[in-house]
């Protein structure tokens, strides 16, 4: 009897709503500057990444969350099911070719 009682009480809080509230900050271009004042220089930067293997790519995505202006990615490859696990995009880009996944993706 007592499993039974534990199912129904389960079953009716599953059914029910469940609100919450979250608090939700902006931050510009400017206040990430006034945070991290040493990478304000970035901004005006271009960079060039020449192949965007597990290194590569993952150094694309910092220099991103840093400000670089540009980013020129080189890369004439095609994803490699292999080595997915070690690449930010995952198996599900497989056999794309690597800046088109980056062109769609970013």
């Amino acid at each position: 009897m007592g499993n039974r009682s534990r199912r129904r009480q389960f079953s009716k809080q599953t059914e029910e709503k469940a609100y919450y509230s979250a608090k939700v900050f902006y931050a510009s271009p400017d206040d990430v500057a006034t945070r991290t004042p040493e990478l304000y220089p970035l901004r005006e930067k271009a960079v060039a990444v020449f192949g965007l293997g597990t290194l590569g790519a993952e150094s694309v995505l910092e220099f991103a969350r840093s400000g670089v202006r540009k980013i020129c990615i080189v890369d004439h490859d095609i994803v490699d099911p292999a080595t997915t696990v070690r690449w930010p995009m995952g198996f599900v880009v497989a056999g794309h070719f690597v800046c088109a996944v980056w062109r769609e993706h970013y």
